[in-house]
């Protein structure tokens, strides 16, 4: 009986081992992506100082109606759904639905 008890308290604790393992990559990876998220922010915000200052542009509305940005990502859009097959040449609008 103390045998099986003593299999049983080690299984337990390889199995916190492991949870305790797998919760710290959680949190690094949390840490790091919020560190990456930081990063955009900040970047976003000097691109927008630069873009006020040098072109007089004062919101992000305004700087994406004068780009091809959008444009481009409708393009890019439509091509993947083009070659995925779920779209039909000609028609934008209409999916090809599988039956």
């Amino acid at each position: 009986e103390l045998v099986e008890s003593e299999k049983k308290y080690n299984s337990i604790n390889q199995n916190i081992k492991e949870i305790q393992l797998k919760l710290s990559g959680l949190k690094e990876n949390k840490a790091r992506n919020e560190a990456t998220v930081e990063g955009f922010e900040s970047r976003k915000k000097d691109l927008m100082y630069s873009v006020k200052s040098e072109l007089n542009i004062e919101n992000e509305e305004k700087i994406l109606s004068q780009s091809d940005l959008l444009r481009d990502a409708r393009n890019s859009h439509y091509q993947r759904l083009l070659y995925s097959g779920l779209l039909l040449p000609g028609f934008p609008c209409r999916l090809v639905t599988q039956t």
